[in-house]
């Protein structure tokens, strides 16, 4: 009787360590299934990477251990991920049903920022905002938290939606010592400056210049908010310090704006070699921009170089336009050149946006067109003179010329 219990005892034991024998061994080609996979899928082979997790999963099945449970569970997301990288149909649904079966475990948070994160290096910034809007934050450590925040709201930022990129990009510029506490402040001051609150833009940008990768890119809007507040002299101050960075970006645009600022202040001199740098390196110039040049080197004696910038303003019928064809004329004559200055005066001259300035044109056009022959003309431009004008007593020695 005790001989059979034995047999008994000794037949259950050895079907045990079968059973066990087995499950390890299933184990072991899981897991040789589930390292193939990891390969394809580093390497961006996702369709082979999807049947070797299958593999993985058939192979588990029937088997219910700590270490093929979590096995399973691995190549379950690992399944999911490769499947969103290769927009199959039924993907996203792939993910949600794993994060449904696994929530609250941490790891159904690192699916979400796992697929989330996806669609953010892809540049899918609607998907991203989807994903990572549905991760429970307040389960992240304080980094992973700092990350989703700074990745949300730079989603939002690219999809120009500045007050949901603000929000969440206050959340983390306020922390110093985060790895998104620099590059939250660039982005949040950036959603300021194109929101037109300049202030606050400055706060942001301050902060995040202490950091070298943004250093090169901050000078470009600093010296737009400076300009458009009026300092003319903090911009000068900080903006030509600026041009020792040897990878400044927008280097023409704020050398533009300090020669504007000089230009503004009546410096011509320190204005000229900035709006010429500028001119040299810009394939596209407003009217505007050819005016303050050919101003500016027209104040400083550079009169032939002034022309063909005033010329660019010969078709613009407007202030600056009928400005700009008085100084031309004057620019001509001290160039000798009679014709054009007697052409250049009458544009002027036919603009009314400044009186002053067309009673100017029209009396040097007069008395061109009396010096070159053109006395018809003379006579007509003459006769408009008024008697109140400064040029009257002239206007009539001439016409009685």
């Amino acid at each position: 009787m005790i001989f059979k219990q034995s047999l008994v005892g000794f037949i259950l034991l050895l079907a045990s360590l079968q059973l066990s024998a087995q499950k390890t061994t299933v184990y072991t080609e899981a897991h040789e299934d589930f390292k193939r996979g990891i390969g394809f899928y580093d390497q961006g082979l996702y369709a082979q990477s999807i049947e070797e997790f299958e593999k993985v999963l058939a192979k588990l099945r029937p088997v219910n251990e700590a270490d093929a449970d979590l096995l399973r569970t691995k190549a379950e997301l690992k399944l999911a991920n490769a499947a969103i990288r290769l927009q199959l149909p039924d993907s996203e649904k792939m993910i949600l049903d794993f994060i449904r079966k696994y929530s609250p475990d941490p790891i159904s948070n690192q699916a979400l920022r796992d697929v989330a994160n996806y669609y953010f290096d892809s540049r899918q910034y609607d998907k991203a905002i989807e994903f990572y809007e549905l991760v429970p934050t307040y389960q992240l450590t304080s980094s992973e938290r700092a990350e989703v925040k700074f990745k949300l709201g730079y989603s939002h930022f690219v999809q120009k939606d500045f007050p949901e990129a603000k929000a969440n990009f206050y959340q983390i510029k306020q922390v110093p010592g985060n790895d998104y506490y620099y590059p939250s402040n660039y982005y949040y001051g950036l959603c300021e400056f194109f929101e037109g609150n300049y202030n606050e833009a400055i706060k942001s940008f301050e902060i995040a210049e202490d950091y070298q990768r943004y250093q090169p890119y901050i000078p470009y809007y600093l010296t737009q908010i400076y300009f458009a507040q009026g300092k003319y002299d903090e911009l000068i101050r900080y903006a030509e310090n600026k041009l020792k960075i040897s990878n400044l970006r927008n280097e023409e645009e704020i050398r533009q704006l300090i020669g504007q600022s000089y230009f503004e202040k009546g410096m011509f001199e320190e204005a000229l070699p900035h709006l010429e740098y500028y001119a040299s390196h810009s394939s596209k110039m407003r009217e505007e921009e050819f005016y303050q040049l050919g101003i500016t080197q027209y104040r400083t004696g550079h009169f032939t170089e002034a022309i063909p910038n005033l010329e660019q303003l010969s078709q613009a019928d407007s202030k600056i336009g009928q400005h700009a064809m008085l100084i031309l004329g004057d620019c001509y004559l001290k160039a000798g050149n009679k014709a054009g200055a007697r052409n250049a005066f009458a544009i002027a001259s036919r603009m009314e946006y400044d009186p002053v300035i067309q009673e100017d044109a029209t009396f040097n056009f007069a008395k061109l067109s009396y010096e070159t022959k053109f006395d018809s003309d003379a006579l007509s431009a003459l006769q408009v003179i008024k008697p109140e004008s400064n040029y009257y007593a002239e206007a009539q020695e001439l016409m009685s010329e």
